[in-house]
């Protein structure tokens, strides 16, 4: 039965699908909130009434890293890197995330 409410609890949290191109194989699930709360931008999207939001040409592998640092449970765990930091710093100059900007900017600071 506790594998049951996982796969419930885990169907609740990934709400929303984040489509890079017309193929399936890059159509990552997130949930909608944790987007919301961190970007203005993604707030506003109408596609997310449909469940579904268009990132054509983005890199599904940064965006992948881009919600890991977001994610309440585990974004204080991540940390940045001088290989993740242009591009993350390009996403939230981009989507208006504040906060990791910030983050960011300080780390190419020092």
């Amino acid at each position: 039965m506790s594998s049951f409410v996982v796969c419930s609890i885990t169907a609740l949290m990934e709400d929303i699908a984040v489509v890079f191109d017309d193929t399936a194989a890059t159509e990552i699930q997130v949930n909608a909130g944790v987007l919301m709360l961190a970007s203005p931008i993604f707030k506003s999207v109408k596609e997310a009434v449909c469940k579904k939001i268009q990132l054509p040409g983005k890199d599904p592998q940064e965006f992948r890293t881009l919600i890991s640092f977001l994610l309440p449970g585990s974004g204080r765990l991540q940390t940045l890197s001088v290989e993740n930091v242009d591009f993350l710093l390009k996403w939230c100059q981009e989507y208006c995330i504040d906060a990791l900007r910030c983050e960011c900017l300080e780390f190419i600071r020092k």
